[in-house]
């Protein structure tokens, strides 16, 4: 798809071309896939840059990683994140204010706070997993995850049951939130899952949005999604670089220009402490 979506757009000829995909197309196995995309456009006159974003810094109460290629006919300014450190937006600051709900229940005042019906079973394993960001015991819980953690001498898949933090962004929020099985998807205190609603502030959604279909479906239109802010935010620089005083040379300080390894997942937990930024990681490359 990479290649192809790069030679439809040389094909077409824009002014500007945007690719957002997940950030593993900057690892070693999809490299040179890219690579070639990148040739395609800059052999058709296009100034390509190719970084990767964390979209807590769009103000998206998440930690949403994804990979961003733009490419103009005129030397640019590449965007870049404006917020860091506590100065993110939060999951109280997006959700907080909801009406609680039982599982499977629909809210009377907005039919997308509802979150999936779970089991007997899933209800007593939330309940047991500490309030505001807490894990699950490793006593409880469905047997396939004691017989992971005791062949591996460790716990295995943490954030499976885990609850969101209050005071932090969310996880990824992905198709697969409404599952409580599928990663961090719990509610700071209320024990459920997460619902429509609180999936869509999360990814940035304004209140008032609607999403067709079931619990199922609505969660995949809100995770395969951009997140709203971040795709504003991108239109509105883009507009100043295509209308705005023209740069001499295109910014590179943040551009890929080589894998960054085997896996970028492995990369996240510094970049979401602070302790490494993606330009560090680049520098090394």
């Amino acid at each position: 798809m990479f290649l192809t979506f790069a030679k439809v757009a040389v094909a077409i000829g824009p002014d500007a071309i945007i690719v957002e995909n997940v950030p593993e197309v900057t690892t070693d196995r999809y490299w040179p896939v890219v690579r070639r995309a990148r040739r395609i456009l800059e052999e058709a006159g296009y100034h390509v840059v190719l970084t990767a974003h964390d979209m807590s810094e769009f103000g998206v109460p998440q930690h949403r990683f994804r990979a961003v290629m733009i490419g103009m006919r005129r030397p640019f300014v590449m965007p870049r994140g404006y917020l860091s450190g506590t100065a993110r937006r939060t999951v109280r600051q997006a959700i907080g204010h909801l009406p609680p709900v039982l599982p499977g229940q629909i809210s009377p005042h907005d039919a997308m706070h509802r979150s999936a019906g779970h089991r007997v079973s899933t209800v007593e394993t939330i309940k047991a997993v500490p309030v505001d960001g807490g894990n699950r015991p490793s006593h409880v819980g469905p047997a396939c995850l004691r017989r992971v953690a005791e062949r591996q001498g460790r716990a295995g898949y943490e954030d499976v049951y885990g609850r969101l933090w209050w005071n932090r962004p969310a996880i990824t929020i992905t198709g697969h939130a409404r599952n409580p099985a599928s990663g961090r998807y719990v509610h700071p205190e209320q024990h459920r899952g997460l619902t429509v609603r609180e999936a869509a502030l999360l990814q940035g959604f304004p209140s008032t949005w609607q999403f067709e279909g079931s619990v199922g479906p609505a969660f995949m239109q809100v995770g395969n999604a951009v997140p709203p802010p971040f795709a504003a935010f991108l239109a509105t620089h883009l507009l100043g670089e295509l209308f705005g005083p023209a740069v001499e040379k295109t910014d590179r300080e943040v551009d890929i220009l080589h894998s960054l390894g085997p896996s970028f997942s492995r990369l996240i937990p510094a970049l979401k402490a602070g302790h490494r930024t993606l330009h560090d990681r680049m520098a090394r490359a």
